[in-house]
């Protein structure tokens, strides 16, 4: 089993680095931002990577990666904003479907989201993304709550209630600046190499605050601890595979 473990932050690598429990020695190596996280056992390897922040980051690191090897499972580690009914501030949400919400036809009444890719004019197909996944259950945490649910993603930070007031209405759960990217390349990358067993995606983000107005303050206060709840999350998937 080999592993790819993106982190958008390098913040967020070092506390995956000190949170991740594995029953023997963890070895790290750093270069260029990339990290060789080798456990021990034989039969499971992760390269953890920081491929920086937005979606271009994101998808750059994730294509150069699954271009030079082979890996059986694509894991993004991270922070996010949450919406209010669905979670609270240090919930962590592992996704489910995905929306670029920076990607339609922008009038005057607001943003109609267009599947990424396609002509943004006329009527709109269906724009959530949907990439293979793989089964996956945690045990909640006393201190915060673990939930399945659908993650939006633009080069945006959301700090506006407009916004927000958009995108709650279509019930997503969090927000961030990379997941849906990673789900549209991967989804491209599995039929581009259909002769190979497709490669599922796993997104684990811990909710630094309520997007819209006044998430700025929240977010820099809380990263932290958002960032430490996300990684107990991922340490109990890795050891799904140990």
């Amino acid at each position: 089993m080999k592993i790819l473990l993106l982190f958008p932050m390098l913040e967020e690598v070092q506390l995956a680095i000190k949170d991740i429990t594995y029953d023997g020695l963890l070895e790290k190596g750093e270069s260029n931002g990339f990290f060789a996280c080798i456990p021990p056992k034989e039969n499971l390897q992760i390269k953890t990577a920081v491929c920086g922040i937005g979606k271009v980051n994101v998808v750059y690191e994730a294509a150069i990666r699954l271009a030079t090897e082979n890996y059986d499972l694509v894991v993004l580690c991270g922070t996010a904003g949450g919406f209010h009914g669905k979670v609270n501030q240090f919930d962590v949400v592992v996704g489910v479907n995905y929306l670029q919400h920076d990607y339609g036809l922008n009038e005057n009444k607001g943003l109609t989201p267009f599947p990424p890719g396609g002509v943004p004019i006329g009527t709109p197909e269906d724009p959530v993304l949907r990439p293979l996944t793989v089964p996956f259950s945690f045990q909640q945490d006393a201190s915060f709550k673990t939930v399945f649910g659908d993650i939006a993603s633009g080069d945006q930070f959301m700090a506006n209630d407009l916004d927000y007031t958009m995108l709650s209405a279509q019930g997503i759960s969090a927000i961030d600046m990379e997941s849906a990217a990673l789900a549209q390349m991967l989804i491209k990358h599995n039929a581009k190499h259909a002769w190979r067993d497709p490669v599922p995606m796993v997104v684990i983000r811990g909710i630094t605050d309520m997007a819209g107005e006044g998430a700025v303050t929240d977010f820099q206060a809380a990263l932290t601890q958002a960032a430490s709840n996300a990684c107990k999350v991922l340490n109990q998937l890795l050891n799904e595979y140990m």
